[in-house]
């Protein structure tokens, strides 16, 4: 297992969003979570942990009750968009990383910069060679440490 650092823990989530417009206009979003409680895959492209390394008696069925508790409340902050402005402000006070270089890897291309911040949509600001560019969506690597 890779050295952990206090200022960076290990990847222990990730969340996948996908979006698609309804025939009347809407859009739905399905969110996907994978957390890593009890395992961790042995080999990963950066530093990878557990829940149970980081809290004692780490459980799923705790976790998910939890999760669903947490998620049914960030859904009321946001609103049906309504409430975007408390979610960014939300997204933008447990963000890590601003002012660090990054790589965000796409589907169809690599970009790295410094990771600028979140702007009012939530979208992620990069400031690269040809200037500042914003991403909805990507696999976001800490050059500092890989970490992702």
């Amino acid at each position: 297992m890779a050295e952990r650092r206090a200022d960076r823990p290990q990847k222990v989530c990730g969340i996948l969003l996908e979006a698609r417009k309804l025939p009347d206009g809407r859009f739905a979003v399905v969110v996907g979570i994978g957390v890593n409680v009890g395992f961790c895959p042995q080999e990963a492209p950066y530093p990878v942990a557990r829940m149970a390394d980081y809290v004692a008696g780490a459980d799923p069925e705790v976790l998910f009750a939890h999760l669903f508790e947490v998620m049914a409340n960030e859904l009321a902050i946001w609103d049906s968009g309504r409430g975007v402005g408390k979610t960014v402000a939300r997204w933008r006070s447990a963000a890590c990383g601003i002012n660090e270089r990054i790589t965000i890897n796409l589907a169809r291309e690599q970009v790295s910069g410094l990771f600028a911040g979140i702007d009012d949509g939530g979208m992620l600001k990069l400031e690269t060679e040809e200037g500042t560019r914003t991403f909805a969506a990507g696999d976001v690597f800490f050059e500092n440490n890989k970490n992702g």
